[in-house]
């Protein structure tokens, strides 16, 4: 999730995307999908009755994330491809892979909690 992210910050500022605000959305659903995790994982030996409702914050976040790839990807294809379409598209995908890791967290930290 981690590398994702930043290899999303490297190749944002090497492409010098136009209009970058577009990315404002996928990145506020990994702040909702990553605080989620946090708190799931700080829950974990506290209040694990909490667990499952921080991990599935977290997995919704993901799906948000995932939803929200799917209709930049529709608005990206719907224009003419540019270079700078191309270099969005690539963009967004970087983001749609931190919401899988997301989606994959939550989906280990629950599984752990439903283990203990």
């Amino acid at each position: 999730m981690l590398d994702s992210l930043r290899d999303f910050v490297r190749e944002s500022h090497l492409y010098r995307v136009p209009d970058q605000i577009r990315f404002s959305p996928m990145l506020d659903q990994v702040v909702v999908g990553i605080e989620a995790l946090e708190d799931a994982v700080r829950n974990l030996a506290s209040r694990p009755s909490t667990v499952a409702n921080d991990a599935l914050e977290a997995k919704k976040a993901g799906g948000a994330i995932r939803r929200i790839y799917q209709y930049e990807i529709a608005r990206i294809f719907s224009e003419d491809i540019t270079p700078d379409a191309l270099k969005e598209r690539e963009l967004v995908r970087r983001l749609e892979i931190v919401g899988m890791a997301i989606g994959e967290a939550a989906d280990a930290i629950a599984d752990g909690a439903m283990k203990r």
